[in-house]
């Protein structure tokens, strides 16, 4: 999974007031240290150059050859060439749940966004069995 950003949201409540929020996907090596110094250099620098206040979200991407890191790989790797998937993030596996989350952009060629996230959803369960998931539809605005 590549690290970047993702869900970017701009609110405007007019002339001199833009409010927003996106997500950075950052290695799960971080501290809580490295962390809040990232976001708040992201949210600074945005302030400082556009105007705008920015709450910065963050989604871990499991790094290395560990268990974790193998399991998102080969899902998001499955994710991404299924069709209708323009871009997938935010992978994260919850343990006790055996509950796997994604963020999935569909392409424009998708018009059931719930009936999309249900075939995704029992796509990767027959293709792993043993793991739960959850499909978050992101949408693309941008264009």
């Amino acid at each position: 999974m590549k690290l970047g950003i993702y869900d970017i949201v701009m609110n405007n409540y007019g002339p001199n007031t833009i409010i927003g929020s996106l997500h950075v996907s950052v290695p799960d090596t971080l501290t809580a240290r490295d962390i809040h110094r990232l976001t708040r250099h992201i949210s600074q620098c945005v302030y400082d150059k556009f105007g705008v206040i920015l709450t910065v979200g963050i989604y871990a991407v499991s790094t290395g050859d560990s268990e974790m890191g193998q399991l998102q790989r080969a899902v998001m790797q499955y994710v991404t060439r299924h069709e209708g998937v323009m871009q997938a993030h935010a992978f994260y596996y919850y343990e006790d749940k055996q509950l796997i989350t994604i963020d999935v952009v569909p392409t424009d060629d998708v018009k059931d966004s719930n009936q999309f996230a249900d075939l995704m959803v029992a796509d990767l369960h027959a293709q792993f069995p043993q793991y739960n998931f959850s499909i978050i539809v992101d949408h693309n605005y941008s264009e």
